[in-house]
């Protein structure tokens, strides 16, 4: 009996939360990655992308709140097989920008596979999100990363804005694009 009026609580309890009237948003944007090129070089391989439609209203008044905002991009080489796929390189690039109300300028800082690579200030918006979005001449991998491989897969992955699913989740929204490219320099 107990366990009935407990499973019958719960069962309320969830469909209250889960039925509520959902709060009104704009869709987002959808953001693309635009311009990949791959470069297969003696020295490694090479990629440079920017993404388009990453700030949305929400994104840039978080922003103008000063509350910090990451942006993530993944890029990895992969080599595809019959049965799934076997990854031969990974790397990370996460881009912060935080502006300062006081001073009227954005904070932007740039680090790769969790190390800092790059700290700048700046008065642009412009500036900050061409920090925020674009990748140029980023060195994934080298030559040892693929020996053996006549092709591979290049895929890239930008988590540009933070949310929750369900009110219960983190969630990132993303673009992504692959390209297939043959590994001989």
């Amino acid at each position: 009996m107990i366990r009935r009026t407990l499973f019958l609580l719960c069962g309320s309890v969830f469909l209250i939360v889960a039925v509520r009237p959902a709060r009104a948003q704009e869709p987002l944007p959808q953001a693309n990655v635009r311009n990949l090129r791959v470069s297969v070089r003696p020295d490694g391989l090479w990629v440079s992308y920017r993404v388009d439609g990453a700030f949305s209203p929400a994104v840039l008044e978080k922003l103008a709140g000063s509350t910090a905002v990451r942006f993530i991009h993944r890029v990895r080489l992969v080599h595809r097989r019959m049965f799934g796929t076997r990854t031969l390189a990974e790397r990370t690039i996460e881009m912060t920008a935080q502006y300062d109300n006081l001073t009227r300028q954005y904070s932007l800082t740039r680090a790769v596979d969790g190390a800092e690579q790059e700290r700048t200030t700046t008065e642009s918006e412009e500036e900050m999100q061409r920090f925020m979005t674009v990748v140029g001449e980023f060195r994934v991998a080298g030559p040892e990363a693929w020996a053996g491989q006549k092709k591979a897969t290049v895929q890239i992955r930008a988590e540009y804005e933070d949310t929750w699913l369900l009110f219960l989740f983190p969630w990132s929204y993303s673009a992504r694009e692959e390209r297939d490219i043959p590994l001989s320099p």
